[in-house]
């Protein structure tokens, strides 16, 4: 099992992203995926409408072709998880407070820590199985969450002031840009070009 390798820098400083695929270290990256993230509050959760007033840091970070894709559907299955939980959580908690004659402070309790119960597998799946890249801000800084620990140690070297707690930050394995062997990037994209990409590439042969 995997876990994210994270980098801590202040909120006002602006990140400056390898120039390199976030999921399979491809060079030269054509695309780019934009993800937000905002100081989290269990608020959000029971009333929705606070998402439309909440300030959220945007970047863009570099995707190859073939990571495009699974790099998006994984965001948008994290929100349709995320509101699917929140759903059963209140079909089960909600009748279980009426049945047990909960009223005023306990409900509060159990409505908060039934939420919380439901929520344990949706938080080890994004701990165990990390996406590519996320975000978690915090009080003045803001969390960079890499996957592949390789490509956090790039943007370490290319970041001064970051902070982890994750990996040596004056380690010289943070600079290998160079030395990465291009040769074996790649072998994440097994299964994931989609039949526009095989046609591409088909065409690219013929025309050799």
């Amino acid at each position: 099992m995997s876990m994210s390798t994270d980098i801590r820098l202040p909120k006002e400083q602006e990140p400056v992203f390898p120039a390199r695929c976030c999921r399979c270290l491809a060079g030269d990256p054509e695309h780019k995926v934009r993800v937000s993230a905002s100081r989290f509050s269990w608020a959000q959760l029971f009333f929705v409408w606070t998402w439309l007033f909440r300030k959220s840091i945007k970047h863009e970070v570099p995707v190859c072709y073939a990571c495009c894709g699974p790099v998006r559907r994984r965001k948008v299955v994290e929100m349709f998880v995320l509101v699917a939980v929140v759903v059963l959580a209140f079909m089960v908690v909600i009748p279980w407070m009426k049945a047990m004659g909960l009223n005023g402070q306990w409900q509060k309790i159990a409505t908060y820590g039934g939420a919380f119960v439901f929520m344990i597998p949706y938080i080890l799946w994004c701990v165990f199985m990390p996406p590519a890249f996320d975000m978690t801000v915090g009080d003045g800084y803001v969390e960079y969450e890499f996957a592949d620990e390789r490509y956090a140690r790039m943007f370490v070297s290319d970041n001064p002031g970051a902070e982890s707690d994750d990996i040596d930050i004056d380690d010289d394995d943070n600079d290998f840009d160079d030395e990465l062997d291009l040769g074996e990037v790649g072998e994440e994209h097994e299964g994931d070009y989609d039949q526009e990409s095989d046609d591409d590439h088909g065409d690219d042969e013929r025309r050799r």
